[in-house]
């Protein structure tokens, strides 16, 4: 029930792996408050390993700052849609969609 909330794998009709992963879906939003970070480091998954960190001022700039970045196990792992979701206290959650071929950063406004 952890991991899921942390990251789960999204599934296709037959319930077999689609190439997306869904990360901070059912996290509290305390986790979000400000100047909390949040680290995913090498956590593993079906399709390859993903590096997250969360960091949040969303009191004093009304932003949260995702860093990301993802290796596929092998070249038959072509991920396809990597969200995550940003929900913090006092704010309407935010599903935030992020190509996993490219790291980077993301910076979401509340």
């Amino acid at each position: 029930m952890i991991r899921n909330a942390l990251v789960a794998e999204t599934r296709d009709a037959n319930g077999l792996s689609d190439g997306g992963l869904m990360l901070l879906s059912t996290v509290p939003s305390e986790w979000f408050a400000e100047g909390k970070v949040i680290e995913l480091k090498d956590f593993p998954t079906a399709i390859g390993i993903i590096s997250v960190t969360i960091r949040s001022e969303i009191r004093t700039k009304r932003t949260v700052t995702v860093e990301h970045s993802f290796t596929p196990h092998g070249s038959a792992d072509v991920p396809r849609r990597f969200v995550i979701r940003i929900a913090p206290p006092h704010a309407e959650p935010k599903d935030i969609e992020f190509d996993p071929a490219v790291s980077g950063t993301i910076r979401v406004s509340f």
